[in-house]
């Protein structure tokens, strides 16, 4: 009888052991809810200090490191051309601390508003990896905390690397002359386009007889059909006798 009331009590503490939910790095049924940046609400709020800029290269990991002070979160900002896709990683290059990543912007009119974080991102460790889409174009930044400094939980220090990998939209668009004239063309009446020209044409050579105008304004309409059919237009200058007259040299 003693020997099964002691098993009962041993099996009880057990028991009561395995709940223990103290929390620290090594817990991982932490607070999942959105961190808080300084300037945003009364909750435990994180510093950030601005640590530069990282120029995105499609396809290419571009890295920045830095060291965890125990109060203030490290921010790098990259540009988005609208809808970049970014895959972040932040690594605690010690093991010592639990790395959360977080985006804020874009910047200034929507600094400290978090479009995306993450804590525990691998399922092996306590390192971050966030995969987001920047939709809206403008400056966003890349924030390197640790859980410890987002919920005022541990002053947590040590080295850290962040690994950017841009896989979507990573350069601003490039329009071609072509492009731009099939756009205007495409949204422009007729009238409307020939009208400009005209407007074009007497601001740069100044009051002209009608019968030079017509001819520069027909010449310009020629060329923006061509430049807008042809994917490497051969684009003919004005005549030089034409233009001299124009501009009253001749």
């Amino acid at each position: 009888m003693k020997h099964l009331m002691f098993l009962m009590v041993a099996m009880s503490f057990v028991a009561c052991g395995g709940n223990d939910s103290s929390g620290g790095a090594d817990d991982k049924a932490k607070d999942g809810s959105a961190p808080t940046l300084v300037g945003k609400g009364d909750a435990p709020s994180l510093s950030v200090t601005e640590a530069g800029s990282l120029d995105l290269v499609a396809g290419a990991t571009i890295s920045a490191e830095g060291t965890w002070d125990g109060s203030h979160a490290p921010a790098w900002r990259v540009n988005s051309y609208g809808g970049t896709t970014l895959r972040i990683g932040l690594t605690s290059t010690d093991g010592l601390a639990d790395a959360y990543v977080i985006v804020d912007g874009p910047v200034p009119d929507a600094m400290t508003t978090i479009i995306g974080f993450n804590d525990d991102g691998y399922d092996d460790s306590f390192d971050s990896l966030l995969e987001i889409t920047l939709e809206a174009p403008g400056a966003y930044r890349l924030i390197a905390g640790t859980w410890g400094m987002v919920k005022n939980a541990a002053e947590e220090v040590g080295p850290f690397r962040m690994d950017v990998e841009c896989t979507d939209k990573c350069a601003r668009p490039v329009v071609t002359l072509q492009q731009l004239v099939q756009t205007l063309q495409s949204q422009m009446p007729a009238e409307q386009a020939a009208g400009l020209i005209e407007g074009a044409v007497a601001g740069f050579f100044g009051e002209l007889d009608a019968a030079t105008t017509q001819l520069i304004t027909g010449q310009m309409q020629q060329w923006l059909a061509v430049i807008g059919s042809d994917p490497e237009p051969q684009v003919p200058k004005v005549g030089l006798g034409l233009t001299s007259k124009a501009q009253g040299l001749g």
